[in-house]
Order: C-alpha cells, then sequence, then structure tokens
C-alpha cells in the first residue's frame, strides 16, 4: 500500500521569514510507506553534487545509504535562496542562492509513525563564478621582416582596428545570462548589447582596462571579471611595412632587370628602391655595388669604341689590346666573340690549327667517356675548322658502333616485352644478343639469373606432373587437375596440357593454381615487383594480403631486412588476430553476463585474458573476485574503450 503526504510550512518562530525571499523553510517530503516494514535506525546524512554557485540550482539528497527508503524527511533551510523543490519523494531537495551568504540546511528522519531517525545538518556556502575575459578577434597581422626579406604574421593587437571580447564562466553556467560592461576612458565601445561579446577600439598604444559583471535572468548577480588588453602595434607600423616590401619588390625588379642586361632599367629600379626604403642596408649595399658595376660597364663600352676606330684605322693590334681590355673590364660572350674574330684575322692559319687541335683533344676525351654523340658532333667540328683522314675514319667507326647499340636497345627491349608475357627463353635469346652488340654487366647478370630461373621453373614443373599422375592414379582427379594446371603455369609443356584438357572434361577446380612466386622461383626484379605490391598492400592497411606477397618476396630473393619487416608484419597480424578472437570471448561473457550466467561469463572474460591483454577485463574480474555480488557494467572489448 502507498501512501503521499506533503507540506510547506514557515515556522512561527521566524515571523520575518514570510518578508524574506529565502526564510527559513520546513518541508515535509513526500514519503512512500510499506506498512508491515518497522524503520530502521539510521545515521541521517545529506549528500550535495558539485560547488554551490550564486544563481545556480543546487540539489541536495539524503544519502541512501543512511536513510531506509520508507522514511520521511523533513527539510529545514535558512538563508537567502529561491523557493524550494522537492525531488525523488522528498529524498531531493533543490533551491537556487542569491547571494554568498551561508546556507544553513537541516535534514530530519523519521518513520511514518513520527518515531525520530536522526537528522543530520550542513551549510552551503555559495560562490560566485569567476568570469574571465578573452580576446576572441586576434586577427594575424603581417608584417615585413627586413633582415629576412619575408613577410611574417604577428600575433599582436593594432590600434584603429575593431577588438572583439568575449566573457567566461568558470565554471561553465549553463543558463542564460546578461552581461554589464564597462572601459577605461582611453578605450572606446563600439558594441555592447548586453550579450557576452564587446567591440572595443583604442586610436593609441597602450593598455585597455575592461570590466564585466554577469547576472541570471532573474537579476541575480553571478560574479565579475576584470582584464587589461594590451594593445601593442601602431597601425602606421603596417603602413611602414608595406612601404618596405614594395621597396623590396622594386630592388628584386632590379636585379632581375640586370640578370637580363637591361642596365638601364636595372638602375632607374635600384635608384627608386633606394629612396623609397633609405634604411634598408641590403638595398643600399646591392645598388652601390650595382653602380659599380655599370660604371665598369660604361669603361668596357668606351674601350669598345676606341677599338672599333683603331680597327678601322687599320691598327689591328692595338684594336685587339683594346678589345681585352673592355673584355677584362666587363667580360661578356659578345667580348669574347670579337677578341676571337679579330685573332682570327690576325693570324687564321694558326687560330685554325690551333683551335682544329683543342676540338680534336675534346672529341678524343668525349670518345674515352663512351660519349659517342659528342665525340662525333667535336669531331665533325675540328674537320670543318681543318680536315683530316684520320678524323674522317674515327667518325665512321663511332657510327658503326653506334648503330650496334642502337640493335642493342632494340634487342633489350624486344627480350623486356618476352620476359613480361613470360616467355623466358625468347627473353634469354634476346638479351643475349644485345651485350654481343653492346656489352652491359648488369644485362649479362640479368641473364644468368633469367637461366637459373628457367631451369628451376622446368624442374619445378616436372616435379608437380609427376605428382599430378601420382594423384590420377590413386584416383583424385581434382587433386591431379591441380597439379598439372600448377605445373602448365610454372612451364607449359604438351604433356601437362594433354592432361589438363583429359580431366577437364569430368572435373573442375575453383581454386586458382599456385604461380613461380609460390614456390621462390624468380629473379630479383620479381622479389622487388612483388615486393612493391606488398608495400601498396600495407600502406592501404591489407596486411592480411601484404604478408603473402612479402613472404613470396623474401622466398625469390632472401635478404634480412626485408626478412626482419616480414617478421614485424606478421607479428603485427598476430596481434590484429588474437585482439579479434580475445574481443569475441570478451562479447561471448558479457552475452552470459547479461543473461546472468555469471560463472560462464568469467569463464569467458578469463579465456580472452589467456589470448591478449585487456586493462578493462582484469579490473572487472578484480572487482568481482574482491565482491562476489557486485553489480556493475559489463567490459568492453579491447580497442573500443571509453
Amino acid at each position: 500500500m502507498l501512501s503521499m503526504k506533503g507540506l510547506f510550512r514557515v515556522p512561527e518562530v521566524f515571523p520575518w521569514g514570510a518578508k524574506r525571499f529565502g526564510a527559513l523553510v520546513s518541508v515535509l517530503a513526500l514519503s512512500l510507506t510499506h506498512p508491515g516494514l518497522p524503520a530502521e535506525a539510521a545515521q541521517p546524512g545529506i549528500l550535495m553534487a558539485g560547488e554551490p554557485h550564486v544563481g545556480t540550482e543546487v540539489v541536495l539528497t539524503a544519502d541512501p545509504a543512511s536513510v531506509p527508503p520508507d522514511a520521511v524527511i523533513e527539510w529545514a533551510i535558512s538563508g537567502d535562496v529561491k523557493p524550494v523543490l522537492l525531488r525523488a519523494g522528498g529524498r531531493e531537495c533543490a533551491f537556487t542562492p542569491v547571494n554568498t551568504l551561508p546556507i544553513k540546511v537541516t535534514a530530519i528522519v523519521h518513520d511514518h509513525s513520527g518515531a525520530s531517525l536522526g537528522d543530520a545538518e550542513t551549510t552551503v556556502t555559495p560562490k560566485e563564478y569567476d568570469v574571465e575575459i578573452v580576446v576572441v578577434s586576434r586577427d594575424l597581422v603581417t608584417l615585413w621582416d627586413a633582415t629576412e626579406k619575408t613577410s611574417v604574421s604577428e600575433d599582436a593587437l593594432m590600434t584603429n582596428r575593431p577588438i572583439r571580447l568575449r566573457a567566461q564562466f568558470v565554471p561553465a553556467f549553463s543558463g542564460e545570462a546578461s552581461f554589464s560592461w564597462i572601459a577605461d576612458p582611453s578605450t572606446a565601445i563600439l558594441s555592447a548589447d548586453g550579450g557576452s561579446d564587446l567591440v572595443i577600439f583604442r586610436s593609441e598604444a597602450g593598455d585597455s582596462e575592461v570590466a564585466v559583471s554577469a547576472f541570471n535572468r532573474a537579476g541575480v548577480f553571478l560574479g565579475s571579471g576584470s582584464s587589461t588588453i594590451g594593445v601593442t602595434l601602431p597601425s602606421a607600423v603596417l603602413q611602414e611595412s608595406e612601404v618596405a616590401r614594395r621597396a623590396w619588390e622594386t630592388w628584386e625588379r632590379a636585379e632581375e632587370a640586370w640578370d637580363a642586361k637591361d642596365y638601364a632599367k636595372a638602375m632607374r629600379l635600384g635608384a627608386e628602391a633606394q629612396a623609397a626604403a633609405p634604411r634598408d642596408q641590403d638595398i643600399a649595399k646591392g645598388f652601390r655595388a650595382m653602380a659599380t658595376k655599370h660604371s665598369r660597364f660604361l669603361r668596357a663600352l668606351d674601350f669598345r669604341d676606341k677599338a672599333a676606330d683603331q680597327i678601322a684605322k687599320g691598327f689591328h693590334d692595338d684594336g685587339l689590346k683594346s678589345l681585352r681590355l673592355a673584355q677584362v673590364v666587363w667580360p661578356t660572350e659578345e667580348g669574347e666573340a670579337l677578341i676571337r674574330k679579330e685573332e682570327e684575322e690576325i693570324d687564321e692559319l694558326r687560330v685554325k690549327r690551333q683551335r682544329a687541335e683543342w676540338l680534336r683533344d675534346t672529341a678524343s676525351a668525349y670518345d674515352q667517356e663512351r660519349l659517342f654523340e659528342d665525340a662525333i658532333a667535336y669531331y665533325e667540328r675540328s674537320a670543318a675548322v681543318l680536315s683530316s683522314d684520320a678524323i674522317q675514319e674515327r667518325t665512321a667507326r663511332i657510327r658503326q658502333r653506334l648503330e650496334l647499340m642502337a640493335d642493342a636497345n632494340r634487342y633489350a627491349s624486344e627480350g623486356s616485352a618476352m620476359e613480361r608475357d613470360d616467355d623466358i627463353e625468347g627473353a634469354i635469346a634476346h638479351y643475349s644478343a644485345s651485350i654481343v652488340s653492346n656489352p652491359d654487366a648488369a644485362l649479362k647478370q640479368h641473364i644468368d639469373e633469367l637461366r637459373v630461373v628457367l631451369e628451376r621453373r622446368k624442374r619445378q614443373a616436372a616435379a608437380l606432373y609427376q605428382e599430378g599422375q601420382a594423384l590420377a592414379r590413386k584416383g583424385n582427379a581434382k587433386e591431379a587437375l591441380i597439379r598439372y594446371l600448377e605445373s602448365r603455369r610454372v612451364w607449359d609443356t604438351e604433356a601437362a596440357q594433354k592432361r589438363i584438357d583429359e580431366l577437364e572434361r569430368v572435373v573442375s577446380v575453383d581454386s586458382e593454381p599456385r604461380g613461380p612466386e609460390d614456390f621462390g622461383i624468380g629473379t630479383r626484379a620479381d622479389a622487388a615487383r612483388l615486393a612493391r605490391f606488398a608495400d601498396a598492400l600495407y600502406l592501404n592497411r591489407r596486411l592480411e594480403e601484404a604478408a603473402p606477397l612479402y613472404r613470396k618476396s623474401l622466398a625469390i630473393f632472401p635478404n634480412e631486412e626485408l626478412k626482419a619487416w616480414v617478421e614485424r608484419v606478421e607479428a603485427i597480424l598476430h596481434d590484429r588476430r588474437a585482439l579479434q578472437a580475445a574481443n569475441a570471448k570478451v562479447r561471448e561473457g558479457n552475452a552470459f553476463l547479461n543473461a546472468g550466467k555469471t560463472a560462464e561469463a568469467m569463464a569467458c572474460y578469463r579465456e580472452a585474458l589467456a589470448i591478449h591483454p585487456n586493462a578493462e577485463v582484469e579490473a572487472f574480474l578484480a572487482r568481482s573476485g574482491e565482491h562476489p555480488t557486485q553489480e556493475g557494467p559489463a567490459p568492453a572489448s579491447a580497442g573500443r574503450r571509453k
């Protein structure tokens, strides 16, 4: 039988209570009684979750461990609070403090007949919220670094720009609040609508003193805060930075014009850059160097003009001296050409012989380095200067050699195509023809590898064929067909094809026959190809597919580095499979636990731990061992803990 009672009253001993917002209130809570069950004596306790704050509801709870479920609870509250709310059949008392004065709370517990079971008393001292002020519109300012010659971003507040601030409660306040902002006289408030955001403005660098007070919807003061906002960057700095950046860009264009030999434009742009940024030492130093070089350039032009006049008058030796002076003052390809031309005119035959000899020496150097195309080019240039039968003969031999190299490249390309088509014998033949025309140590090594592969494939194919024969004699047609198919894939023979044609009329197979790689047969190139495929699968987290390919590569070309990597990948796979198996056992144990089969559940959890560690399962088993009847949440699978 259930009965329910409730009473709200203000005791006469506090006649002023009706006038105060938070008077001493005594409440007889809702009670649930069970006839026939006597109330047990209890030492009541009052529980409170969290720290009390002004303007935020405080919930007090009668401690279920010390207050019987059929007890009646009277709550007495003295302090400035909002009207009291009772919940959970009177076991919870909720109220909202309106200031920071202490609030005295008493809980009196008695049974249904009125007999006292004890009382508990506590004092709640609400606290105001801390209100922090943070800058939310801190845009990065891009300034020019004159030393590093690059734009850099600075996290600084600038004058003559709006600055948005925001008030934040500490700890967080979940209700609605309004804010009252004030700022010092040097700070202009652009926007303040009673919300948590404030927009301020400063015309000069300095500190802005800003303060804020917060209230809830009922007008209760929640807290306040203040902050000093440093505005350190004058807006004029940004303008100066932009001028310096543009000056450097102008200087870079001046350097580009100089490199393009447009010296007049380079000098003009350099002067503009220096005038715009007179304090930039890099521009000043660079422009001084440019002016010095420009002066040398003008001197070289004077020497060339003098040389032209001397040559026109027939003074070739003096003209050649002037040209060389111009080249010393300002070296250019054009000046070098003029000197060469004048030297040829002075002593044409001597220059021809000397030049032809130099070209032959250069061609011989290219010839020795097997750079035949360049050698031919220099031999032909030498012959154009001064013809020679020896040069013509050598050029003919080099051209013949180039033709042989072209044949070698063609044979090698055809051999590569045959190798891709699994025509090993054809590939060996073409590769061999290639090294006859053009010896190549690497290709010869590859041919030797292919011959070994060819011999191994033939032996393996013969062994598989014999296995198929033995299986066929035993009447195991399907397995025999598989061996014949594998024999054909390793090395195609007429005998294997004949057996395949016979057996495919009566049986079929649904698995892919093994290939040469499955028997560790292949070249280094095959091993590298398999390793690359495995790497791609590994990067896509497909370890189950990658591991067999790594093993095939390792079987073809054993090496310690790949072996260590394969062992690592397989260890990861082993751990993943163990984790999956352990998680399956945990889920099975959870199902038993939910069905009330505790012994079976514990057995599953122990099996899971034996397969793979799981801290949550270990903790659950430990709790269960200390408190066999304790109920709690089932452990989560490893890798999915909250």
